[in-house]
């Protein structure tokens, strides 16, 4: 009998602790972390961008500091035609939280994923063995822009 108590005692310090411990964890993950290309961490306060806003696309220097030896962040491709808009001015046209993915045909849901106004993929870089003229948007990370005032 006092095993048993002692037993439900234990778990439900168990359980108390791993909500703390999940309720920690949303808080501190408002700070962005990741691992550039040397392994040491930079952090990123998020922003707070909305519709219409005006952002400018970091510099080429800035973001590859930011992504990992395969060209990503949290795993979003940065491509190469993307450095053609590093330094400008653009548009939030839309925020990104669901997306089709053809590749494996499932939906996904993301965060932090922005649409710019008229900033295309020009279809330049080949993924497959012709280039592509359907003229996609490309996706945007937060951590990629920095907010115009």
């Amino acid at each position: 009998m006092l095993n048993n108590i002692l037993q439900l005692t234990i778990n439900k310090s168990k359980t108390i602790l791993k909500i703390i411990i999940l309720y920690l964890k949303n808080k501190i993950a408002k700070i962005i972390t990741t691992r550039n290309r040397n392994g040491n961490k930079r952090k990123f306060n998020k922003l707070d961008i909305h519709l219409g806003d005006i952002v400018k696309v970091r510099s080429k220097r800035e973001i590859q500091r930011i992504l990992d030896k395969h060209d990503k962040y949290k795993r979003c491709s940065f491509i190469r035609e993307m450095y053609d808009h590093c330094d400008k001015k653009y548009k939030v046209y839309k925020k990104i939280h669901y997306f089709y993915d053809e590749a494996s045909r499932e939906m996904h849901s993301c965060k932090n994923i922005l649409i710019l106004e008229n900033v295309t993929c020009s279809g330049r870089q080949r993924l497959y063995s012709k280039n592509c003229n359907r003229n996609c948007f490309l996706f945007w990370r937060v951590e990629w822009l920095e907010k115009v005032r």
